[in-house]
């Protein structure tokens, strides 16, 4: 067996990777607000995904996955950054899953369960995930009140609580 050809192929597919990731972050950075796809409720009903942003209020979209532990970890931590930075409605927090085709009924038990104070909606197609360029979760997207897009970052890291808390000032004092 030859193995002059694994490292040449190895190569070539993380050099592919690398392209596909920055290609899918250039599509993700030029997309300044949330595009216009349909998702839904956690109870089964449609709404276009450019209406779950409102005018006016400071908001926070995580894109994440039931069975992703650092998704769940993630989500756990903004809520409580959330709740340290603001007592008040002032910054509003709203979870997108999208791992979800077929059966969507597990969703609202999940949530429910992990005892989670965000509006919570379903990719079932993918459709708003494709648009938004997502490869990755969590992905989490900061918009100010004018439904642009001021910060994002993909993954959670145990401890970075704080830098969370930090970009939700930032954004809450430009606000």
């Amino acid at each position: 067996m030859n193995n002059t050809k694994k490292p040449g192929l190895m190569k070539t597919l993380f050099s592919l990777s690398i392209a596909l990731f920055f290609l899918s972050m250039a599509s993700l950075a030029q997309q300044s607000t949330l595009p216009s796809a349909e998702i839904y409720t956690c109870d089964g009903f449609p709404i276009q995904s450019e209406t779950i942003i409102q005018k006016n209020q400071a908001t926070v979209v995580v894109f994440w996955k039931t069975y992703d532990e650092s998704c769940i970890k993630h989500i756990s931590a903004m809520i409580d950054s959330r709740e340290e930075v603001t007592q008040s409605d002032s910054l509003d927090l709203i979870i997108i899953c999208v791992d979800c085709i077929g059966r969507t009924d597990h969703i609202k038990p999940f949530v429910m369960g992990q005892g989670w104070d965000a509006k919570v909606y379903i990719d079932k197609n993918g459709d708003l995930k494709r648009k938004m360029g997502v490869i990755e979760t969590p992905l989490t997207l900061m918009y100010d009140s004018g439904q642009e897009l001021v910060c994002q970052y993909t993954g959670y890291c145990a401890g970075t609580d704080e830098l969370i808390c930090d970009k939700l000032r930032k954004c809450l004092a430009e606000n």
